[in-house]
């Protein structure tokens, strides 16, 4: 999955496996953290490397480090779950603003 270790004092780095971690999560988390660290974000497959540096608001990193994971994890799930429900989405936004049903009712009770 990753690996996270300290480099240089109080700097956290984590590795994330791109074949399971798009960058668009990665960054969606490191916005989600700036607030408490400056973040660096290297990508070269098949890993994506995050250096977390804390700023000086930040008391505990290490627990926010951990939440920074579980925050990449996240952003991926709903990044999958966006990608297998855009057929579903795409034809009930459709659907909205047409003035004709795209539905076929035959048979069926649509309203």
């Amino acid at each position: 999955m990753l690996n996270a270790t300290v480099e240089e004092g109080c700097t956290q780095v984590i590795n994330f496996d791109s074949a399971i971690y798009g960058l668009s999560s990665i960054n969606k988390a490191a916005c989600t953290f700036g607030s408490h660290f400056y973040v660096l974000i290297k990508q070269h497959d098949p890993m994506t490397t995050v250096w977390l540096i804390p700023k000086e608001c930040c008391k505990s990193p290490d627990a926010f480090v951990v939440e920074f994971c579980n925050e990449v994890l996240d952003q991926e799930l709903r990044h999958r779950v966006s990608v297998e429900m855009a057929g579903i989405r795409n034809l009930l936004l459709a659907q909205a603003f047409s003035k004709a049903s795209l539905l076929n009712c035959e048979g069926m009770s649509c309203a």
